[in-house]
């Protein structure tokens, strides 16, 4: 690897990241979550502060399916992505905001507010998430929990 690779991403490469984050969340929260867990690479990891870590494609599909059929109305808003290379890799962040309907969807409330810290792997598939740790900002919601799994 020459240093410019190590130094800087193509603007494919980057175009194709912003459509990982994008994809992410779509397909969370439209429940596909085989197609959800095949945006990690197959021993990706997905790691929430203060809540569960999960390994590999094995763990990450049914957590996706359980939290699409828990949250009604599950809707990730992800801005502010920042991508930098890392490597033969890159190194990603985001802020995000998460919506779900409350009293069995009859309205809509804000889950969780936080922000996401990435590696990323650039595969034969395109570019994967090697590593996703996600920490909440507040945790003001009882909602919260639900969403993850957690008592709270």
């Amino acid at each position: 690897m020459t240093m410019e690779q190590a130094t800087t991403l193509e603007v494919a490469d980057r175009l194709d990241i912003l459509d990982l984050y994008a994809r992410y969340s779509v397909l969370f929260d439209t429940g596909q979550a085989e197609a959800w867990a095949d945006l990690f690479t197959p021993d990706g990891t997905f790691f929430i502060v203060g809540g569960p870590s999960l390994y590999g494609t094995a763990e990450l599909e049914p957590f996706a399916e359980r939290r699409y059929r828990d949250t009604p109305g599950i809707r990730h808003i992800v801005s502010n992505v920042i991508v930098e290379p890392a490597g033969d890799g890159a190194r990603g962040s985001a802020y995000v905001v998460v919506l779900g309907g409350v009293d069995d969807g009859a309205a809509t409330q804000i889950l969780t507010l936080g922000g996401y810290d990435d590696r990323l792997a650039r595969t034969e598939s395109g570019w994967r998430f090697e590593s996703r740790t996600y920490c909440a900002w507040t945790n003001g919601a009882a909602a919260n929990g639900r969403l993850f799994g957690i008592n709270l």
